[in-house]
């Protein structure tokens, strides 16, 4: 976050009377005492500039935060002018993001008597305001436009408590198609309702086997 603001001079300050120059400084301060504003505490970057700045991580979303800007207007070292401005900054509250790894589709092998275990990872799903998210995993089966879920290794088709996915690609048909569905959950924030967010990914089931590629990152400079 940065407020920039100026602090003028008096319109006298170019007068040819005047031996010296005028000039301004500010000083921030968070306003945490005053009804309204909240009692977290942020991190002011120089208090003694008029620019704020202040590190965005350090707000909490949902909340309304008050910084006051004194400004002084200086004369032959003596302050001559002082004015306290107040500033409101409300920090909007974010939606949680689901995401699933690999993409919108993926090919899994489906070969007869051979288990293989594909695993769908969700954990690149965030949160910003930094608290734990709920997982809930399910399978449909959308061959033809349907919707059947598909059973999982939990209660009603659907497994939750878990960033990834595991699946025996033997309960998959080599001719259907099938779509995983993440959502991800994350707590209401200041009194709003719980936040949730959906990402799919369509698995194309296929009788050859589908290579594994690794890439070596400690090599790429």
């Amino acid at each position: 976050l940065s407020i920039a603001t100026q602090i003028l001079p008096p319109a006298c300050n170019s007068s040819a009377g005047f031996e010296s120059p005028f000039t301004g400084s500010g000083y921030w301060t968070q306003i945490r005492t005053a009804p309204g504003f909240s009692s977290h505490q942020v991190t002011i970057v120089d208090p003694n500039i008029v620019t704020l700045q202040v590190p965005s991580n350090t707000f909490n979303m949902g909340e309304k935060y008050g910084f006051n800007l004194r400004a002084r207007t200086h004369y032959g070292g003596e302050v001559i002018g002082e004015v306290n401005v107040t500033f409101t900054v409300t920090v909007s509250i974010e939606n949680v993001t689901a995401s699933i790894a690999g993409g919108n589709s993926i090919t899994v092998p489906v070969l007869q008597g051979e288990t293989i275990m594909n695993t769908f990872d969700g954990s690149g799903s965030s949160d910003p305001s930094g608290l734990p998210l709920n997982f809930s995993w399910s399978c449909l089966d959308v061959t033809d436009g349907g919707s059947d879920v598909l059973a999982l290794p939990a209660n009603n088709g659907v497994q939750t408590d878990s960033s990834t996915l595991a699946i025996d690609t033997q309960i998959l048909n080599v001719t259907h198609r099938y779509r995983v569905q993440l959502v991800v959950t994350g707590v209401g924030v200041n009194g709003t309702a719980a936040r949730s967010s959906t990402a799919t990914q369509e698995v194309i089931p296929t009788m050859q086997r589908v290579p594994i590629v690794r890439v070596d990152y400690s090599a790429v400079s």
